[in-house]
C-alpha cells in the first residue's frame, strides 16, 4: 500500500507495477527527512518525504511538529520537541517547539 501522503506514479512493465521517482515539470522531486527528537528520544525519518520545494517542506515540518508537540505536551511525556529537517543530505531547516507551564 502506497503512503498517502506521497505523490508517487507507477509504471506498468510486463505485468508488474514499479515505483518511480515523483516528477514536478519532469525533474525529480526533493525528497525531505524529517527526523524527529523527543526528550532526548531520536526518531529519524528513513523514507522521506518528495514535495514540490522547500516552503512546502517548511510546512509539513511545522504541522508535523505541532501536531506531535500537541499529543505530547497534552499526555505530559514531553515538554520539548524538535523536527530536524534533511535535504538532499544535508541540515534543511529545524522546528523547535517548547512547553513552559509556570505556576502562580
Amino acid at each position: 500500500m502506497l503512503d498517502k501522503r506521497k505523490s508517487l506514479e507507477l509504471a506498468h512493465f510486463d505485468g508488474l507495477y514499479l515505483q518511480q521517482s515523483p516528477t514536478l515539470r519532469g525533474r525529480p522531486m526533493p525528497r525531505f527527512h524529517f527526523d524527529i527528537h523527543e526528550n532526548g528520544r531520536v526518531f529519524p525519518d528513513e523514507d522521506g518525504l518528495d514535495l514540490a520545494n522547500e516552503n512546502d517542506a517548511r510546512k509539513e515540518a511545522v504541522m508535523t511538529g505541532a501536531s506531535i508537540a500537541r499529543d505530547a505536551f497534552v499526555s505530559g511525556s514531553a515538554r520539548h520537541v524538535v523536527i530536524d529537517v534533511r535535504e538532499g543530505g544535508g541540515p534543511f531547516l529545524k522546528v523547535s517547539i517548547t512547553l513552559e507551564v509556570e505556576e502562580i
